[in-house]
């Protein structure tokens, strides 16, 4: 965390939350768990406890000056499917509104934690209304965006990619908020250009904030190229487009006697 804050990197977390109600991991759908949590739930004090110690743990996060490192915080990620218990076949829309608001206004106002930036990202979408649907308003999030992965069909993940982030471009615009393709990857790279053909000709097109690969879980599941591996080289290449900054391109500024990125 700190290593990267201070290149001049702002680091970004999702949460997958086990389910508060049982213990269980967050794929665990087999119960109402966001009614059980939010106040007036049987199971609020139980989820207060887990915010506590998420908090405990954020405010410890601090910079050579005793600064708060800035996190972008992505809580309840991927909320329109229905694989976490915070999906939308086990709450609706209000209790997801509520439960978001309860746990912004928790760890703000309670732990007085302003150094998150709040992401919303939802899954798949076909439309504005789909994407919007459960957004809390916009006094509970910085950043708008949503999660998305190539598939086989490496056209349909193109064309999808394109629609949907001309959606997020012009919702993003009309509430004043910065955009991102918050997770997404192509699972081992199996195309040799797929960074330079697929996904730069289409992200350069819209003025997304950032654009985060999944991760490296090891060598049978990953989403960014090892030294090697057969989309590499395209990567290195991809990487020096005019349209990206990766974190080498960043200078330090001193302002004030204090270095700013």
């Amino acid at each position: 965390m700190k290593e990267a804050y201070e290149r001049g990197g702002i680091n970004t977390y999702s949460w997958h939350m086990d389910n508060p109600t049982d213990s269980k991991t967050a794929w665990d759908t087999t119960r109402h768990t966001v009614a059980d949590i939010i106040p007036g739930g049987a199971f609020n004090d139980v989820y207060i406890e887990y915010l506590d110690r998420a908090a405990k743990y954020l405010d410890n996060l601090k910079g050579d000056d005793g600064e708060h490192i800035p996190v972008m915080f992505r809580p309840f990620h991927e909320l329109t499917g229905n694989w976490f218990w915070w999906g939308k076949n086990t709450c609706n829309a209000d209790e997801f509104k509520t439960l978001w608001k309860f746990t912004v206004d928790y760890l703000r106002n309670t732990k007085k934690l302003h150094n998150l930036l709040i992401v919303y990202s939802v899954s798949d979408f076909k439309s504005e209304a789909d994407l919007m649907d459960r957004y809390p308003g916009d006094n509970y999030v910085d950043i708008i965006g949503f999660d998305g992965y190539c598939l086989k069909d490496v056209k349909l993940y193109q064309n999808n990619l394109d629609r949907q982030l001309a959606i997020l471009d012009d919702v993003a615009a009309k509430h004043h908020k910065l955009s991102c393709l918050a997770e997404t990857g192509y699972l081992n790279i199996p195309q040799t250009n797929w960074w330079t053909n697929i996904l730069l000709p289409v992200i350069s097109k819209y003025n997304t904030s950032y654009v985060m690969m999944w991760r490296n879980a090891g060598p049978d599941q990953y989403y960014a190229p090892y030294p090697g591996q057969q989309s590499a080289e395209d990567f290195k290449t991809f990487s020096k487009s005019d349209r990206l900054i990766f974190q080498d391109r960043l200078t330090p500024l001193a302002i004030y006697g204090r270095k700013l990125w």
